[in-house]
């Protein structure tokens, strides 16, 4: 959960917030985004335990880059490319290839692999992946989550996408 969200970050207070979720095991990507620009500010956020530290002004490409690159890292792979037998993903380019041949995947079907890639090796729940990739409003009775997924199936091949049965999904690696 991010400081700002909690109400516990104050200016130069950020550094305190993530050794603290640090200490208690916490692995969640942390990027610093301040007006602090001294060295020394960068040096005690970096090494509070921030992936990384970005300094306003900045351009919105940049921080997109940023994230993007704090993700692939994140999910075990320092490069933009991910892959998974004979599935290629590059996750910048949001393309996907079957042994060399390009998949055409919808923005929802794409969204719903990136979850599972960003989430690789855990079980992401029905609940958890209706919420990232349809929306918190979504109505959780509905099956557009399983057509996605069969629709990722077809594209992908079956055994992509793993159903753990009464828990949710998960990426095969």
């Amino acid at each position: 959960m991010p400081c700002w969200s909690t109400g516990s970050c104050q200016t130069g207070r950020a550094p305190d917030w993530i050794e603290g979720i640090r200490r208690r095991g916490d692995a969640t990507p942390a990027l610093i985004l301040t007006a602090r620009d001294l060295l020394r500010d960068r040096i005690r956020g970096l090494d509070s335990g921030a992936d990384d530290y970005l300094v306003k002004p900045f351009d919105p490409e940049e921080l997109t880059a940023r994230i993007r690159a704090i993700r692939r890292r994140a999910s075990g792979s320092a490069g933009p490319t991910l892959r998974f037998g004979e599935v290629e993903l590059d996750l910048s380019g949001k393309r996907a290839l079957v042994r060399g041949v390009r998949a055409e995947l919808t923005a929802r079907e794409w969204s719903v692999v990136e979850a599972l890639v960003l989430r690789a090796g855990r079980v992401v729940s029905k609940r958890d992946l209706d919420a990232l990739v349809l929306g918190p409003e979504n109505d959780v009775s509905s099956n557009a989550l399983e057509v996605h997924v069969s629709s990722i199936r077809r594209k992908l091949g079956r055994d992509v996408i793993d159903t753990v049965r009464g828990l949710g999904y998960r990426i095969v690696a």
